[in-house]
């Protein structure tokens, strides 16, 4: 019977990215991570093949996991304009809940992950990922501004560049994302899709 695995994938990216943190996305390596688990390099290469493939699977499992409680929130069973600012001011706050990862997302949009040198089965999951976000802001947009005819444009620069813009800054910096930023999003959010709103009525 062969002997379970001493770490698991979790285990792996929760170090990779501890490593990512210390050293930033250049500095990452299988070997590097190995190093900081104590681990047999040879034994995270079985898992992760290259360093593409351990920074595609530590970015889909931030992604994955930040997006799941975005949409969830856009399609809750709440008025359109609140799941709205509620999934806009989600970036904010997970964002402060896992800077780390945030961070990371910052770093690399999915469309860097499918170039002919990413392991096929992460630029899979990166499609399937960005596919999701699309169907989910399509569906508040139809939801919220029926009649809009820019109704796509106006959800994703509400509920994408607005709140992206507010938490750049300090992810890079490595600074707190000051908490007077919330109201100010909503703010912006609102205006956005109010206005249209009043324009397609």
């Amino acid at each position: 019977m062969p002997r379970p695995a001493r770490y698991d994938t979790d285990t792996i990216l929760d170090a990779a990215l501890a490593e990512f943190d210390a050293v930033g996305a250049r500095g990452l390596s299988v070997a590097g991570v190995a190093r900081a688990l104590g681990a047999p390099s040879g034994s995270l290469y079985h898992r992760f093949p290259s360093r593409d493939a351990l920074i595609g699977t530590l970015w889909l499992r931030a992604a994955e996991g930040f997006q799941a409680g975005y949409l969830q929130r856009l399609a809750a069973d709440r008025p359109a304009i609140d799941c709205a600012v509620d999934g806009a001011l989600h970036v904010l706050r997970w964002s402060r809940a896992r800077p780390v990862e945030a961070r990371l997302l910052v770093v690399y949009r999915w469309q860097d992950l499918v170039a002919p040198e990413w392991p096929e089965e992460i630029a899979t999951r990166a499609r399937a990922t960005a596919a999701a976000l699309d169907e989910g802001l399509r569906g508040i947009a139809a939801r919220l501004l029926p009649e809009d005819p820019e109704a796509l444009l106006r959800v994703r620069w509400a509920l994408t560049s607005i709140p992206y813009s507010a938490v750049r800054p300090g992810l890079a910096d490595g600074r707190p994302i000051p908490p007077a930023l919330d109201a100010m999003v909503e703010r912006a959010v609102r205006a956005v899709l109010l206005q249209g709103a009043e324009r397609g009525a």
